[in-house]
């Protein structure tokens, strides 16, 4: 079987961290906390099974998917000229909290999957006050616990993500 998958979704995150001058560098060791939501929308599809020779439709749902975690990171910048920057930050992170809620018409279900670390880094450059880089994300957690709805049982596997993209950013400063 396969099928569509759309995600939408948003992030917000804060940090504090110490920077060290270097001879037209700087080195920042950071630590901070961010809060990610996003919908997971499985869209409807067809299977075939083997056993009644023809095709099955499979009803697609939405997860609403939250994640709080902690960062903790190097962010690294070098000086090229007065108008170019090389930009450099990498760490990990690990979600403290993280739920998935769907409702497939039993009622609602709740799976709390357990917390793993994973990585994320990005790369680039800041020419004036325009900034590129790219980046990668990654997200995992473990295995949630068995959830039980009146005669069904649910678990969320254990699941990885890894996001890769390019950010253009304006800096005002």
């Amino acid at each position: 079987m396969s099928g569509d998958v759309s995600y939408f979704g948003t992030r917000a995150e804060g940090g504090v961290g110490s920077a060290f001058l270097l001879a037209g560098s700087r080195l920042e060791p950071f630590v901070g906390l961010g809060y990610r939501w996003w919908l997971r929308d499985i869209h409807d599809t067809t299977t075939t099974d083997p056993r009644q020779l023809g095709i099955i439709q499979v009803q697609g749902y939405t997860e609403h998917w939250e994640s709080a975690y902690a960062k903790l990171g190097l962010a690294f910048s070098h000086l090229l000229s007065r108008e170019w920057r090389l930009l450099a930050e990498a760490g990990g992170k690990y979600p403290f909290y993280s739920a998935n809620r769907f409702d497939l018409g039993l009622g609602a279900v709740t799976l709390k999957p357990e917390p793993r670390w994973s990585a994320f880094a990005e790369f680039g450059a800041r020419y004036r006050q325009l900034r590129l880089t790219f980046f990668y994300e990654g997200y995992r957690v473990g295995q949630s616990p068995v959830q039980r709805v009146g005669t069904t049982e649910f678990l969320q596997p254990r699941s990885n993500e890894d996001i890769v993209g390019i950010s253009v950013a304006w800096c005002f400063r």
